[in-house]
Order: structure tokens, then sequence, then C-alpha cells
């Protein structure tokens, strides 16, 4: 995925928390994403739109609402919006 955007490692711990998801190891096996993929993206590094996906899917958001642009201010939201729609 283009190094503009990233998974923000602190929308993508509230959400875990939210989930009541305590360990990477628990949302890899949720998820289907590789424990070194996890440490990775946590990291700052690279990851895919699958990766993405399954993420999203196993925290039950949307995958926007795990990612932050480069160059852009933090989003005006503490909280993922689809943590709010039913």
């Amino acid at each position: 995925m283009d190094n503009q955007f990233r998974i923000d490692k602190h929308r993508l711990e509230f959400l875990m928390e939210q989930k009541g998801i305590k360990t990477l190891q628990q949302l890899a096996e949720q998820s289907g994403v590789h424990g070194n993929t996890l440490t990775r993206i946590l990291r700052g590094e690279k990851w895919t739109s699958d990766t993405a996906t399954k993420l999203a899917d196993a925290l039950g958001c949307n995958p926007i609402d795990l990612l932050v642009a480069k160059g852009y201010p933090d989003p005006k939201s503490v909280a993922p919006v689809a943590l709010f729609q039913n």
C-alpha cells in the first residue's frame, strides 16, 4: 500500500479494546493476519489492503477506520465512526 497511508497503532489498539481483544496473538487468530505482520504494522511498516480488510473484519469496523494519512492532521474524531453506527 502507498506509504502515504498507514494503519494507526492507536486506532488499532482502541478497536482491539472495544472488541475485547487483549493481545496481538488473539488478533492474529481472529483476523488470519500473521503475528509478524501485526508487529510490522505497529512499527509503521508496509501493509496491504487485504491485511487492512482482514483486520477490519475481525474488529467489526471499516478499513478506513484504521488509517491515517501522512501530511494531514489527525482525524478529528477520537473514536472511529463505525463504532457509532448500528
